[in-house]
């Protein structure tokens, strides 16, 4: 468990060092990049089959490898990844180096490929006189040397097997071929010592070993196989880009992903839950007025009927409804059809009602106070309406009803007397009726929601239990991670220090506490920001950490450590150049930021089971800032690192946390796992020099040559001993020993 408390510190500092400090290492050249927010994971997306033989689905290996291989300027917090992607930056690099040729060693590979092809008379009793190469002389006779041994071992195991079946005792076989291998064995050995002796009077085997050693060594030759390998592991998608395969630590790591709450931690409040109700409400009716308005353009007389039965009834509701709409606006009608689903979901229970219809008009009280910003008046005015409203909404909801099964039938059936209009008009209409649906699924379930949480919030025990939970640490930790805890207050928010204002480009350090785009006009937010400044309150972040490693085959950062012998093309640096930074200081990501590939991502930071408090010296204080959490939230605004909500196909974006309110603390807890930030590697320094500087100073120098420089020596090798080769054609009778080309003198 890590326990870190504010000490003159930003919070954002105080976040980063509680992590680090949790699974960080000793490693001057990590650091940690958190992203502002995180990322939610969702385990599917990264599951593998329990079946051994299927192993990685292509979707995974995708899905990781966007995951492992993203790219970040180097700092301790971004908004965001830039856009590159390791494996391409990474290539990048490879082709802007290319390797020096050292002299010395060239010199001595040259004298030795001039020896192994020089001229070597030896008669192998064949009748020909060909001139040989001592290359060619010494691997025909190790050839035979070899040939000898297999023919010795297949004699051996051939025997083996024929008294394997003549004798079924063990005894009787191993004394049987004992004695067949010491009347036979010498033979056969002297026949294998000669064949090895022939080879040890022209060249020792050892020493060609040390020759191949020798011929074989060299730094380059490192770039082509890294970029060999990067070509092989990659795999094209549909897309038209590619996949590289990483492999993470643990490899069931996508198990960690969860949450340890429970559904009594995660239960939101009566409030949070109809405002969900209520634009849930607004968009049904939304939903409902296309379908109605579609309808109107369908050639079929029965749904004429319905259309006439819907219209009947909305105009009946409007007409109730008008005196509420000129007296506080259009968007009371939402408030009105919410009220009307609470009132049947509480049983006219109006004590419970009242506590959530107090509470309901947070979003829309600048529309809804035209002509009066007296709440209670509103309540009573929907309170003194409801049971007429009820019955109104009622029918006009079975008129809707009625309508949109009508229209799902007709489109459902096949006529090809339907006009093209008309099936265009169904085309449309189709996903309209299908996530109408999907929403009245969700109304069900929220009114099912809004009936525990009532109880819950609305029983003294069940609050007084709350305040325990509010400030307990998270009770279980799972495996793998590491319990953190952190301690600030609302002063570290507005602390301008180093660290903060050069991780990120946010204009204001409040904007760390609400995350995200905002939809309020810049003097109302400078104002709440300005306004939370002044107001004092203890900061508690509760949370489960966890470093999941990286690991690519096909990537070799160790190649970067060779830079010193390789020259460069083009002007700019792979990574800085000095290596007496001390660690990462602020110099060092400075100059990190104007290299190609200065840092790569070596591990995945994990966290999960986040819960934050916020305590407050008033009751008054915690109502005017859960507004503000509130309104923040329904935009899909994120809290400090972490992600308040992520994309529904369904309904826009939907909250993962739950907020929960007693007297004196406003209490977020987080029911996903999100990614929060990546380890990151500083790249070995750039110790190139620049391809241009390969001039005569470079040609003149006793250490390097050029490639050109080498291939024209090897080239008067080969000449040299093509000279030597015709030579001994035209003349078999008196064959040249071999000109020596003096390269190396």
């Amino acid at each position: 468990m890590s326990d870190a408390t504010a000490n003159n510190t930003s919070l954002a500092e105080l976040i980063y060092n509680s992590i680090n400090n949790a699974i960080g290492g000793i490693n001057p050249d990590q650091y940690i990049t958190l992203m502002l927010p995180g990322t939610i994971l969702n385990e599917k997306d990264y599951a593998i089959s329990n079946n051994a033989n299927e192993g990685k689905s292509a979707v995974v290996e995708a899905n990781e490898s966007r995951l492992a291989n993203k790219m970040f300027d180097p700092c301790k917090m971004t908004g965001n990844d830039n856009g590159f992607s390791l494996p391409y930056q990474y290539k990048m690099a490879l082709d802007m180096l290319t390797p020096k040729i050292n002299r010395s060693l060239g010199e001595y590979k040259n004298k030795l490929r001039q020896l192994l092809i020089s001229e070597y008379p030896y008669d192998f009793g064949d009748g020909s006189d060909k001139v040989y190469t001592l290359q060619e002389v010494y691997f025909r006779l190790y050839d035979e040397y070899v040939e000898e041994m297999h023919r010795w071992n297949d004699l051996q195991q051939q025997k083996k097997d024929e008294l394997r079946k003549e004798f079924e005792i063990d005894s009787d076989y191993e004394r049987a071929y004992l004695e067949w291998y010491e009347n036979n064995a010498d033979l056969y050995l002297n026949e294998i010592n000669e064949k090895r002796s022939k080879v040890l009077s022209v060249f020792s085997p050892n020493d060609m070993k040390i020759l191949e050693g020798v011929l074989d060594s060299g730094c380059g030759a490192e770039l082509q196989e890294a970029r060999q390998t990067l070509n092989n592991v990659r795999k094209i998608t549909p897309e038209g880009g590619y996949v590289y395969p990483v492999r993470f630590v643990p490899n069931t790591w996508y198990k960690q992903i969860g949450t340890s709450f429970t559904s009594a931690d995660l239960i939101k409040s009566p409030e949070t839950l109809s405002e969900e109700l209520q634009m849930l409400t607004s968009r049904k009716l939304e939903l409902f007025s296309f379908v109605y308005n579609v309808a109107m353009l369908f050639e079929d007389n029965t749904i004429g009927t319905y259309l006439r039965r819907v219209q009947e009834a909305k105009d009946t509701l409007e007409r109730f409804q008008s005196n509420m709409v000129q007296n506080y606006g259009p968007a009371v009608r939402s408030v009105l059809y919410s009220a009307v689903n609470l009132k049947s979901i509480l049983a006219d229970d109006y004590r419970k009602l009242n506590i959530i219809l107090r509470n309901l008009p947070r979003t829309t009280s600048r529309l809804l106070y035209r002509g009066t910003r007296n709440e209670a008046l509103l309540i009573s005015a929907i309170k003194s309406r409801l049971s007429r409203e009820t019955e109104l909404q009622k029918k006009y909801a079975e008129a809707l009803g009625l309508l949109v099964s009508v229209v799902e039938n007709y489109i459902a059936r096949v006529d090809e007397n339907k006009s093209e209009k008309t099936k265009r008009c169904e085309k449309i209409v189709r996903p309209v009726i299908k996530q109408l649906k999907q929403i009245n699924s969700k109304i069900e379930d929220l009114q099912t929601q809004i009936t525990i949480s009532t109880q819950f919030f609305s029983s003294d025990k069940a609050n007084k239990d709350n305040n325990l939970k509010s400030s307990d640490s998270t009770s279980i930790v799972p495996s793998g991670f590491t319990h953190v805890v952190i301690h600030s207050d609302s002063s570290s928010l507005t602390r301008e220090d180093d660290f903060f204002s050069k991780q990120t480009s946010r204009s204001s350090v409040m904007d760390f506490l609400f995350l995200g785009k905002r939809v309020e006009t810049e003097t109302s937010t400078t104002s709440e920001n300005y306004a939370f400044s002044k107001v004092k309150c203890a900061i508690d972040i509760d949370m489960n950490v966890a470093k999941v490693g990286i690991e690519r085959d096909w990537f070799n950062p160790g190649l970067f450590a060779l830079t010193k012998d390789m020259l460069k093309l083009g002007d700019s640096d792979i990574s800085p150049k000095r290596d007496d930074y001390g660690g990462m200081t602020d110099e060092r990501f400075s100059e990190m930021r104007k290299c190609v590939f200065p840092s790569y991502p070596v591990a995945m930071i994990l966290a999960r089971d986040i819960k934050i408090s916020l305590k407050f010296d008033s009751a008054k204080d915690v109502e005017t800032y859960y507004k503000d959490f509130e309104r923040h939230a329904k935009y899909g605004g994120s809290f400090f690192i972490f992600r308040g909500s992520e994309s529904n196909s369904s309904f826009s974006t939907s909250r993962v946390y739950s907020t929960i309110t007693d007297e004196s603390t406003i209490t977020l807890k987080f029911d996903t796992t999100q990614l929060i930030g990546y380890y990151m590697e500083a790249t070995r320094p750039d110790k190139s020099v620049q391809f241009d500087t390969l001039t005569k100073q470079m040609r003149e120098s006793k250490n390097f040559s050029s490639i050109s420089e080498f291939v024209t020596t090897y080239k008067r090798i080969l000449d040299s001993a093509n000279r030597v080769a015709e030579s001994a054609t035209s003349e078999p009778e008196s064959p040249s020993s071999g000109e020596s080309s003096g390269v190396a003198e």
